[in-house]
């Protein structure tokens, strides 16, 4: 009996390390989301080609995040950066160029964002000084930085995000490591050899009894 306690402890207290690890969250981001406002405070704002966008109404979602972490992320729906214009799915649609940028409080990103795709999801680590914008689109895994703990994730455009329409669903969980999943199954495991043992000791009693 102590020992089918040990053993389903071991399993569930393993299902809910991994769980813990893997467990996912789903992220409604609007095609608003501009990603020269990660990090600002609220009223802080960017003004693009005689457009301001303004946080928080415009900043980029942010998603808690540990440095070494490797997410998984899945995206559907679609945006489009004007009304009545195309939508398009989280990979985008053609190239955009970076506009001129006025940043007020806080630290707007420019290197590579020109090679991005038009309408893309994409996403913005908290701690790179903000100049590493990469294409998330419909998703992959992705290794958070060291000393990362947020992840912004944002749409592209080249200037004026507060028009914008549409949104994107993003899933975003962590991929358990090794040696979480082998204490899983060193669980799974334990609980299997308990029952095997019972199930021994109650075919004994049978017999014996008849």
């Amino acid at each position: 009996m102590k020992l089918k306690a040990l053993a389903i402890a071991a399993a569930f207290g393993a299902m809910g390390l991994a769980g813990g690890a893997a467990d996912a969250a789903t992220y409604v981001v609007p095609g608003t989301s501009n990603p020269f406002l990660a990090g600002a405070s609220g009223g802080d704002n960017v003004v693009m080609n005689g457009y301001t966008d303004t946080a928080a109404a415009n900043s980029p979602v942010g998603v808690s995040v540990i440095g070494g972490q490797t997410l998984a992320i899945s995206a559907t729906g679609a945006v489009s950066n004007c009304p009545g214009c195309l939508l398009s799915g989280p990979n985008g649609a053609g190239g955009v160029a970076s506009a001129g940028v006025t940043a007020n409080g806080f630290t707007e990103i420019v290197n590579g964002y020109s090679n991005l795709p038009l309408n893309g999801l994409i996403g913005v680590f908290n701690n790179l000084g903000m100049n590493n914008p990469f294409l998330i689109g419909t998703g992959g895994t992705f290794v958070v930085p060291t000393g990362a703990t947020t992840l912004y994730l944002a749409t592209v455009d080249g200037y004026q995000w507060s028009n914008n329409i549409g949104s994107f669903s993003v899933n975003v969980g962590a991929v358990p490591e090794p040696a979480t999943w082998a204490l899983m199954i060193l669980g799974f495991g334990a609980v299997g050899a308990g029952m095997r043992r019972k199930a021994a000791r109650q075919t004994t009693m049978r017999y014996v009894k008849a």
